[in-house]
């Protein structure tokens, strides 16, 4: 068995709920969008998908919660709370294989459902890839390594700009320091010549 670590996710993190068109009969039948995101607002939703087509009529949602690890945390929040009511993943294919499936299902999209072949399979190949907890974490890592770096090079280019100012003033301030000697020699010198020419 795989450890948690080496478990494959799709990423952007998402989760599956399925059996939208299937629900109990006082439940709305949606094919909205904003239907689901405020259905499923808790769990502070990206984006969301609706997919349905005629060879699988109970119709799926995907729900994206983003790139974070807030919403990796939501996903894993999303599959407990359906697995905790029955209505997790394992729960949606023992009620088909019995012909009877009311409720929405619902469960985190990992390699199993990237993998298959079907509506939602296509759906997540084209729309995500595959990684495990730790590929993201070594991803957030480069990307934060790779933004200090370029921090630095920014301070170091901010560095050698104030370098080169602090440069071109004591430049400046020498060559005024000199103009002023000259006109203090040339004041004193008129002051001489006035005073012997008195």
């Amino acid at each position: 068995m795989a450890s948690s670590s080496d478990e494959r996710y799709v990423w952007p993190w998402t989760g599956i709920v399925a059996n939208i068109f299937g629900k109990p009969k006082h439940e709305p039948v949606e094919c909205d969008s904003m239907y689901w995101l405020r259905k499923f607002e808790q769990y502070k939703l990206e984006e969301d998908y609706v997919l349905h087509c005629a060879e699988d009529p109970t119709g799926y949602v995907v729900l994206e919660f983003g790139t974070e690890w807030t919403g990796f945390t939501q996903m894993m929040k999303l599959d407990t709370d359906f697995l905790v009511d029955n209505h997790g993943k394992k729960d949606y294919y023992e009620s088909r294989k019995m012909g009877y499936s009311s409720g929405l299902f619902g469960w985190r999209a990992q390699a199993e459902y990237y993998n298959s072949e079907g509506l939602v399979g296509n759906f997540l190949r084209q729309k995500a890839e595959l990684k495990t907890t730790s590929m993201v974490a070594q991803d957030s890592l480069n990307e934060k390594t790779e933004t200090l770096d370029h921090l630095y090079g920014e301070i170091g280019s901010v560095n050698k700009k104030i370098s080169d100012m602090e440069s071109k003033y004591i430049e400046y301030y020498m060559s005024l320091d000199r103009m002023m000697k000259e006109i203090e020699k040339k004041r004193d010198l008129l002051h001489q010549t006035r005073a012997e020419g008195l």
